[in-house]
């Protein structure tokens, strides 16, 4: 057996189309661009190259991306000055967290401290109550909506498929598993303390692997047939070419036994970037109706 690829470059192709032709009906509402502005607090590896992908993308359908960097020596409190500032500017339509930050920062209350509906990645706890508790979702997390999307592409029929998420992350993992939830899938979350997590992989249809471990899955944990979403992206130096590169948390001797699995670069990474600026025309499009309402 040779697993499939699944689009995520064509999916997402499609995605950003259709976004660009919202960005300019929207700036024309407007009067001027949509404006996303990402903040970040590190330059890792996996940090630049999904942030150069981001603002290259909105660019490229029509909405102006800035980008700041804070100081890592200014620490939390300048990190929470920069959210509140972008927060509190009428001019600014959405904002991304740039991740990852520093292990000893309060993330969810720094994701707090963005307004909710600027919260595009869907992570703020007014937005991820509502995803819990099965209320309307302004914003899916992108990178949990784009591992749905796929699964579906990969034309599993989710209700009543047994599910694994291996990674319990706040941005993946646990939204993921409400999203599958959601699709009457049965859903088995594991994580770090797991104890023989191939024993657990082994019997799902599908796996959503986000753990951010490199390589952690492979052929012989994997059950013939399954559908296999990598979420994972870590930038690491490749021993033969001595160059930087970014590998997935799927082993590729697991495309032998699945029968779909998505590819790293160029699956679940260039859909999110897609979810995530139709999230911003969104949050551009509704911050502009509540100032109509407001003035009238």
């Amino acid at each position: 057996m040779t697993a499939r690829l699944l689009p995520g470059d064509e999916l997402a192709r499609g995605i950003r189309e259709e976004a660009s032709r919202d960005a300019s009906v929207l700036t024309s509402k407007l009067g001027r661009a949509p404006v996303l502005v990402a903040i970040e607090a590190a330059r890792e590896g996996a940090t630049r190259v999904f942030g150069k992908a981001k603002r290259a993308a909105a660019r490229e359908i029509g909405i102006r991306a800035r980008h700041v960097r804070v100081d890592p020596a200014s620490g939390e409190a300048g990190f929470a000055a920069a959210l509140r500032a972008a927060s509190a500017d009428p001019a600014i339509d959405a904002i991304t967290i740039e991740r990852p930050l520093p292990a000893s920062w309060d993330v969810v209350g720094l994701q707090e401290l963005i307004a909710p509906e600027k919260d595009i990645e869907g992570l703020h706890p007014v937005n991820m109550g509502r995803l819990v508790s099965g209320a309307p979702v302004r914003f899916v997390p992108p990178a949990a909506e784009a591992a749905l999307v796929l699964l579906r592409a990969s034309g599993l029929a989710l209700e009543g498929a047994q599910v694994a998420v291996v990674g319990a992350g706040f941005g993946v993992g646990r939204p993921v598993a409400l999203l599958l939830l959601d699709a009457k899938a049965t859903v088995e979350v594991c994580h770090i303390a797991t104890r023989d997590l191939a024993s657990r992989t082994r019997t799902a249809d599908a796996l959503v692997v986000c753990a951010g471990s490199p390589g952690l899955i492979r052929a012989s944990m994997i059950k013939p047939g399954a559908v296999v979403i990598d979420v994972g992206t870590t930038v690491v130096h490749d021993p033969t070419t001595g160059e930087r590169c970014t590998r997935g948390d799927v082993h590729e001797d697991v495309a032998s036994v699945a029968t779909a699995v998505t590819p790293v670069p160029g699956g679940v990474g260039p859909l999110t970037v897609a979810l995530l600026l139709r999230n911003a025309l969104r949050a551009a499009s509704r911050l502009h109706e509540l100032s109509e309402k407001a003035h009238g």
